[in-house]
């Protein structure tokens, strides 16, 4: 059986806040006002992450 990303890469809007040292609602208002640059995946009445991907994001927007 192979992982997808589903199973091993994803994260929780929550899980992805802390990650980043913020609050939750801070994330939402970041990722609207355009601070954040990754991708968020709806799935009901959820947010998922890639791990990956915020990673990415991290190192791309902070390279010194």
């Amino acid at each position: 059986m192979n992982n997808t990303w589903w199973d091993s890469d994803r994260m929780s809007h929550e899980e992805t806040a802390t990650m980043l040292g913020i609050k939750p609602g801070s994330l939402s208002s970041g990722i609207s006002r355009g601070l954040y640059h990754f991708k968020r995946y709806k799935v009901g009445r959820n947010y998922w992450y890639r791990k990956s991907e915020v990673l990415a994001s991290i190192e791309k927007n902070h390279a010194a």
